[in-house]
């Protein structure tokens, strides 16, 4: 790298916030999972702490012709948001402010750097909650969230992160300073409302893995917290697997859940041993069921229609396999969750690790790629007596699940991290072509891959990108 951009960023940001020293490099280049792609040491770290900041290290960026790396906490393998390309990598943590929290617009607006933890207890003080609520880890930062359009909990009603936004401030490649959204007009409302005419730009941003631009500013739409809440599982024998997505697709048409949430044996297994879940013998998946009501009869109403979807389609569990698991409605986490991690040994399941996927598949056909899951993971080696396939998946609207299954590997054992590479090239990419979707773009689909998947809109995502970052810098190896 060009000593004079060194010299210039260490002198901007000073000593505190730059450094180019290995150690501190290599923290910032780990990976969830394994995953085995082309990837080395970012050159150096920077951290702003203003969108000054931001705008000046960008503007070098691009004058030196440098790579730049947007990261949030690094909690997850979505956007793989390491320095595949060297370069600079650019730490939003130091961003981390709630700017506002709107009750006239219901709208918050917090820094790119914000935690998902900080910003919800804030709501929660208020008595408010965001739409979507994290399950795995609550510790993403909410620029990070919304560049690789997350979900969780609540998505059956809500959607995904990207559509809870209703403006965004965006630093362009060049170094340009945007604003989207109502918040575009200087003199205007501020962020109230996503699309103030002409088409939907924010859309670029949501899902772009910082290939883009740096998201600085997030305003996302906030609700009240409900007055009540509703539990119930249902469950199905193996052999019933067809009712899975049956009833996934009943309750998605209802529109009156804000939350199914599917589950396997394995997946539940360490909660089962733990008496957070009791499962009768014969049931493989469970269904956890949420809903929200602000009055006893909307209450009642969507607790009858809830057991009679169910019903149809399902066993009938009853309600405490669903609370204790999910925990209260509006909280950052779920808090069935956290406590059950607090209870678990350090290793999850003897010293093993976790391959997971992330990907959309339509509700309908949830067996078949299922199916296609549990055979191959089997095929690989990693289904036996002590470990098999874990199935995590939410509801999308209108008709998709979003899984996170997963198989258990050895970390410590070389000849199992190999299979488990050549696993997941196997499964992800036979996933995507019997015609699932992505939930992100990232260096772990191969190139070839994500033309092939997504034709011409991928060619359409490789002109904008050409046209906002002509010189490639931003975020290099991802598309």
């Amino acid at each position: 790298m060009d000593k004079r951009i060194v010299r210039k960023l260490m002198n901007a940001l000073g000593p505190e916030r730059f450094s180019n020293k290995i150690v501190d490099c290599q923290a910032y280049s780990f990976v969830c999972n394994g995953i085995d792609f082309e990837t080395k040491l970012p050159d150096l770290i920077v951290i702003p702490h203003s969108v000054e900041e931001v705008i000046q290290v960008v503007r070098l960026a691009n004058e030196y012709s440098v790579p730049i790396v947007p990261r949030g906490n690094g909690t997850a393998i979505l956007g793989c948001n390491v320095a595949q390309r060297g370069g600079i990598m650019m730490d939003m943590s130091l961003m981390n402010k709630i700017i506002a929290i709107d009750r006239e617009n219901m709208v918050g607006v917090v820094e790119a750097g914000c935690v998902a933890n900080d910003f919800f207890n804030r709501l929660d003080q208020q008595g408010l909650m965001y739409p979507i609520r994290p399950w795995f880890n609550p510790q993403m930062q909410m620029g990070a969230w919304v560049a690789c359009n997350g979900n969780g909990d609540f998505a059956s009603s809500y959607g995904t992160v990207g559509e809870t936004v209703v403006g965004l401030e965006v630093v362009l490649p060049s170094g340009e300073l945007v604003r989207l959204g109502s918040w575009a007009n200087d003199k205007g409302f501020g962020p109230f409302v996503r699309y103030p005419g002409g088409p939907d730009l924010i859309g670029l941003f949501t899902g772009s893995v910082g290939t883009l631009g740096v998201i600085t500013k997030v305003a996302v739409r906030l609700l009240d917290k409900p007055r009540h809440v509703i539990y119930h599982s249902f469950g199905w024998p193996r052999e019933e697997i067809d009712g899975v997505s049956k009833a996934a697709h009943a309750f998605l048409r209802s529109r009156n859940i804000c939350n199914f949430s599917l589950h396997n044996y394995w997946s539940l297994l360490q909660s089962i041993h733990l008496g957070v879940v009791t499962l009768p013998k014969e049931i493989y998946f469970v269904a956890n069921i949420m809903a929200f009501a602000n009055t006893e009869s909307e209450l009642k109403a969507k607790e009858e229609e809830i057991r009679d979807i169910g019903s149809a389609y399902a066993h009938d569990l009853g309600k405490d396999n669903a609370r204790g698991t999910h925990g209260p409605p509006h909280y950052v986490i779920n808090v069935g969750s956290y406590k059950l991690r607090r209870s678990m040994p350090k290793r999850t399941t003897s010293g093993m690790a976790w391959c997971q996927f992330y990907f959309y598949g339509p509700t309908l056909k949830f067996p078949e790629w299922w199916r296609f899951f549990e055979e191959k993971v089997s095929e690989h080696g990693f289904s036996d007596e002590k470990r098999g396939p874990h199935l995590f998946a939410w509801a999308v609207p209108p008709q998709a699940l979003a899984p996170f299954p997963a198989f258990a590997y050895r970390p410590d054992d070389q000849e199992e991290v190999q299979r488990m590479k050549k696993a997941f090239n196997d499964i992800f990419v036979g996933l995507l072509k019997i015609g699932c979707t992505p939930y992100s773009l990232g260096a772990f689909i191969p190139v070839d891959q994500q033309r092939e998947t997504l034709g011409s809109s991928y060619s359409l995502y490789q002109i904008v990108k050409c046209a906002l970052d002509p010189k490639g810098i931003f975020n290099p190896g991802q598309v």
